[in-house]
């Protein structure tokens, strides 16, 4: 949408154009491997701004899948210098919910031991 360079101006002097409408949706859906068990599922995000909305949505899929949702929608629109902080704000509220890690963990059984005869 908007190039790091970009983001990274603490202010603007002209308006920043973006010229035509971002939406999307995507699903994933994570499965644990025998003995997983989830141990960080991110939290659920919803942020609406005169920008535009971003969801993230977390659902479980059964005890062993996690489905993350994540859509948006930026419309296209002139952001002026004086909303430039704000819409910044915005992208970083985003990224927050973005950086969410979902991690899991596998018990570790030991595993059997043949018995030999002699």
């Amino acid at each position: 949408m908007i190039s790091e360079e970009t983001r990274h101006l603490t202010r603007r002097t002209t308006a920043c154009h973006i010229k035509t409408l971002h939406v999307a949706e995507d699903r994933n859906v994570f499965r644990l491997p025998a003995g997983g068990v989830f141990t960080r599922i991110p939290e659920p995000a919803y942020l609406p701004s005169r920008f535009g909305v971003y969801q993230l949505r977390v659902a479980r899929r059964g005890e062993d899948a996690i489905e993350l949702i994540r859509n948006y929608t930026i419309p296209a629109q002139r952001i002026m210098p004086w909303d430039w902080e704000d819409f910044l704000a915005f992208l970083e509220r985003v990224d927050l919910a973005e950086k969410q890690w979902l991690e899991y963990a596998v018990s570790a059984e030991p595993e059997a031991v043949p018995v030999t005869s002699e």
